[in-house]
């Protein structure tokens, strides 16, 4: 490696870093993440270009047998990527992306609360008056009549909540 290319690879690597502390915390994950995967991309790039991609293709596919096994492992092993698939799927289950896999999905109390509130119900009432109450608020607020998309999202999850509840 010539000395020119050694410095500026060198500055570029320090930039970056200057760069990733003066991200919120919340962003670096992903900035880091995003990264990786650039320079993984700019690595094969030059590999095909080398002609050296095959051998790491023929590497890639021996180990693709393992990879279902491998994967727990290397979750344990870095932290870093547990961490990061734990933030990434409560933030799914904040912004109300839940699976819902049928009518034996356990809802939390404060969950439930919240829909009961939503519809404008109480507690205890029959799955008439959650379709009934449900439809008179869809009718308000329906996205085809001036309503939002989101009020019209949350109606639709509180009876969800409360019918498979």
């Amino acid at each position: 490696m010539n000395p020119i290319s050694f410095v500026l690879l060198i500055g570029i690597t320090f930039l970056v870093i200057l760069w990733l502390r003066s991200l919120p915390k919340r962003k670096r994950l992903t900035a880091i993440v995003t990264i990786i995967l650039a320079l993984g991309a700019l690595v094969i790039v030059l590999m095909a270009i080398t002609g050296r991609l095959p051998w790491i293709a023929a590497l890639v596919a021996g180990l693709l047998p393992f990879t279902r096994h491998l994967l727990p492992f290397l979750l344990k092993a870095l932290p870093f990527l547990n961490i990061w698939n734990k933030q990434r799927k409560e933030k799914h289950n904040r912004e109300g992306g839940q699976k819902r896999t049928g009518p034996n999905t356990q809802y939390s109390r404060q969950q439930v609360r919240e829909a009961y509130d939503i519809l404008g119900l109480k507690p205890g009432c029959s799955k008439d008056e959650i379709i009934a109450a449900h439809r008179r608020l869809m009718q308000k607020n329906h996205p085809d009549r001036g309503g939002s998309d989101y009020l019209a999202a949350k109606i639709n999850q509180a009876k969800d909540t409360l019918l498979n509840d």
